[in-house]
């Protein structure tokens, strides 16, 4: 069975079009990814996953759109390698996109995001296709995986989790040297505000968001990001296979979802709304 657009003709994406309750979209960045790991890391997991979880699905009412590779990410761009889009283009890019896949009556989208930098302008997006009464899920694998098991160590950019998963999608491509894996090392900004990751520092116990580059964070590219819900888990024990039960529950999670998501129905918004008929609410 086909599930994936980018295999199918365009008759057999109509067929499947008349069929579709959910289409899922992988999105993912380009972006530095620290000393041991290739700009690709964000886009190769959304890849992974997807592709892990279109193997589970056995009806023929979803499918996999082809992944959305670019992302925002300019606080990466004092690194090279790093290719960023606006939050605004990435929010019309992805609406103009999925036109393409809602004017055939697809009524749910359900993206599985690997780059938190997206999830602004995916916010956005979830927005805007509600106004047209079109169901819009977001997760972020990491969030899920967090539910599962805090010792998978799912706490930085560049971690043991993110390397374990190249090792699974890109073996070849880990750079892993002579010595090992050195944990990152994360800047402080003074004294008493520390850094918590890219958007949060902490002043006396209380998160304080300040937009941060990732150059003012660490030298190396790879940093902590403690707000993922992990313990710490020495890098060094990244390798092949570990990462497969994590995706393996992430995947399944996904696969529990999307038969609920299926349930869900909207109408377009109409104005004037039902909330403007505020004497309904005395």
């Amino acid at each position: 069975m086909k599930n994936k657009l980018e295999q199918m003709t365009w008759q057999e994406a109509g067929e499947a079009y008349k069929k579709c309750k959910v289409a899922v979209l992988p999105t993912g960045s380009h972006e530095q990814h620290g000393p041991y790991l290739p700009i690709c890391m964000d886009a190769a997991n959304a890849i992974g996953i997807a592709d892990e979880l279109a193997k589970k699905v056995k009806t023929d009412d979803v499918i996999f759109l082809p992944p959305f590779i670019y992302g925002y990410c300019d606080y990466h761009t004092s690194m090279p390698g790093t290719l960023s889009l606006r939050e605004y283009t990435l929010r019309t890019a992805l609406l103009e996109l999925l036109d393409c896949v809602t004017r055939w009556g697809v009524k749910r989208i359900f993206i599985i995001n690997t780059h938190g930098g997206n999830s602004g302008p995916l916010k956005g997006v979830a927005q805007e296709l509600r106004i047209r009464g079109i169901a819009c899920a977001i997760s972020q694998w990491w969030e899920v995986a967090a539910r599962y098991n805090t010792e998978w160590g799912l706490v930085g950019h560049s971690d043991i989790n993110e390397i374990s998963a190249m090792y699974k999608w890109h073996p070849d491509w880990v750079v892993r040297p002579a010595e090992g894996f050195k944990d990152p090392v994360q800047k402080t900004l003074t004294d008493k505000i520390t850094i918590n990751d890219l958007n949060n520092t902490v002043f006396d116990g209380v998160y304080i968001q300040m937009g941060l580059r990732s150059d003012d964070v660490t030298a190396t590219g790879a940093m902590w990001e403690y707000n993922h819900g992990g313990t710490y888990v020495d890098i060094n024990q990244a390798k092949e296979g570990r990462i497969d039960e994590c995706i393996d529950k992430v995947t399944d999670y996904y696969l529990a979802f999307l038969e609920e998501f299926k349930k869900i129905e909207f109408e377009p918004v109409k104005y004037p709304c039902h909330a403007y008929n505020y004497d309904d609410y005395r």
